[in-house]
């Protein structure tokens, strides 16, 4: 199935445009500050931005069946608890399995509850948002869980050769979603289903069980994204990344991905991750305050999902 697109002209500056862009607003910085561009600090900022990239992954899935995920905070502080107890009992291996089974798990019960109860997805997610906040809340006593194996810190920390390997693990993850969305059944009735649910269901496409196996691979690589955040702080902690799911959406709105569902590649995805963790860098190397660049990325979200809403509001799925 084709991508849509409002027009070719458009279509070409929404496919390197973004990157142009990023580019010069990269190359002023780095004649403003000349290390930023040094070849460390790019490494640094790849390291940075890879935790933020799995989870737009995860959230693009749901985007993409039009539907979405506010519960990846949460779910991310659950799985982080549950993958440093595992690993302190069970071995670093163990512990990293139990992280993903335990994100599969969290999306399977979401997408239950929206495809089987037709629960709207905003709210279904929003209830699994405090009901999974308490539960890592109650793993712990309401304090971190610390001192895993000293494997469990190579997602997070280690390098393979000159390259973090978490920055190794997030390019694997786009190479493997990108083979997903162009080359399997699975990626076209992803985008028919989120494009017009109607349309799809009359296709023959199974648009439950799309939209249910949306919801599984968000919580899965929602608990790799957790286990790298994770194994970088060395602790499973109750409040691991709060804005995730926020950060996660604006990202994919600045990259292009409108929240009509139905559309979306992983050139969009990294775009919008590596515009939000450039600006973030940026921001350091001037000296600006964590409460002003707080202040900016809100307002940058805000911006980014405006910019989505113009592009077309979404609209209520039918059938299925």
């Amino acid at each position: 199935m084709k991508e849509r697109g409002n027009a070719g002209a458009w279509y070409r500056w929404e496919a390197w445009g973004g990157f142009l862009f990023l580019a010069v607003a990269c190359l002023i910085v780095g004649l403003l500050k000349p290390r930023f561009l040094s070849p460390a600090n790019l490494l640094t900022i790849a390291q940075q931005a890879s935790p933020l990239l799995i989870a737009a992954v995860a959230q693009a899935f749901v985007v993409m069946a039009g539907e979405i995920d506010l519960s990846l905070g949460s779910a991310a502080a659950v799985i982080s608890m549950v993958a440093v107890m595992s690993a302190k009992s069970l071995g670093t291996v163990p512990g990293i399995l139990m992280g993903l089974l335990t994100g599969a798990s969290l999306g399977f019960l979401n997408g239950i509850v929206v495809t089987r109860l037709r629960v709207p997805a905003f709210i279904a997610t929003v209830g699994m948002l405090t009901y999974a906040q308490g539960i890592a809340l109650y793993l712990g006593g309401g304090v971190p869980i610390e001192f895993p194996p000293p494997s469990f810190a190579w997602p997070g920390q280690g390098f393979l050769g000159p390259l973090p390997a978490v920055t190794v693990i997030a390019a694997m993850v786009l190479i493997f979603v990108h083979l997903v969305l162009t080359r399997t059944v699975f990626g076209r009735h992803l985008r028919a289903t989120g494009g017009n649910r109607l349309v799809a269901l009359l296709s023959g496409v199974h648009v439950q069980r799309v939209r249910l196996a949306a919801f599984v691979l968000s919580g899965t690589f929602t608990g790799l994204s957790a286990i790298v955040l994770a194994s970088r702080v060395n602790s499973g902690q109750p409040y691991l990344y709060p804005s995730l799911p926020f950060e996660a959406i604006a990202a994919l709105a600045v990259g292009g991905i409108s929240l009509r569902g139905g559309e979306g590649t992983v050139r969009q995805i990294l775009l919008g991750v590596l515009i939000f963790s450039a600006m973030s860098n940026a921001l350091n190397f001037f000296a600006i305050s964590s409460y002003v660049q707080q202040m900016i990325t809100g307002a940058m979200t805000v911006l980014a999902l405006l910019f989505s809403r113009w592009q077309g509001l979404p609209r209520a799925k039918e059938g299925g």
